[in-house]
């Protein structure tokens, strides 16, 4: 009964198969064709050294991780259309508790990510990573404004039964500095 759940979703997300690829190598890659870092393509060995291009999309309300090489749900990891990426990198956004992720796609540069970082760190853009909040001192250019506002990130789904849900950021933020971020999922 597990085999053939799984053989149904694998199904259920594949658009289209290839032979003739842009594969070199076996594993996932970011897809710029699917809107909102949705897909990926899935490169496997064909045989005879040749590799069969699987283009696949994930469900709406999630995107495609490169991190974790899977979809995941966008609670901390989201696409970044308006950056755009010119090299490949970890790059510092305008938030000290996330960074600008430029990945490689299957075919150049992908769109950018939005990666939050862990509880209690902040992006250090020169080891480009997320570090605890006393080891690095963030540099955001600041207001004198505090401001308190939320945003819909996407709207309620139905199109998938596991999937009846919509997020909701909040958050405070005071002199240019995020000080609290909130998500919350919504069933």
């Amino acid at each position: 009964m597990n085999k053939l759940l799984k053989c149904v979703v694998l199904m259920g997300l594949c658009e289209s198969v290839s032979q003739t690829s842009l594969c070199t190598a076996r594993g996932r890659y970011p897809n710029n064709d699917v809107e909102d870092c949705r897909g990926y393509t899935m490169c496997l060995m064909g045989g005879a050294n040749n590799f069969t291009q699987y283009r696949l999309t994930c469900p709406i309300g999630f995107v495609y991780s490169h991190k974790e090489q899977q979809c995941t749900n966008v609670t901390s990891y989201s696409c970044h259309e308006s950056y755009n990426c010119t090299s490949r990198g970890y790059f510092a956004s305008e938030s000290c508790t996330s960074y600008i992720a430029c990945v490689e796609a299957i075919n150049g540069l992908a769109t950018a990510r939005l990666i939050e970082c862990p509880m209690n760190t902040v992006f250090n853009p020169e080891d480009g990573l997320c570090v605890h909040v006393n080891s690095y001192k963030c540099n955001i250019k600041s207001s004198d404004q505090t401001d308190l506002y939320t945003e819909e990130v996407f709207k309620d789904s139905r199109n998938f039964t596991f999937n009846g849900a919509f997020k909701i950021n909040v958050r405070y933020i005071q002199n240019g500095f995020v000080c609290l971020t909130i998500a919350l999922l919504l069933y």
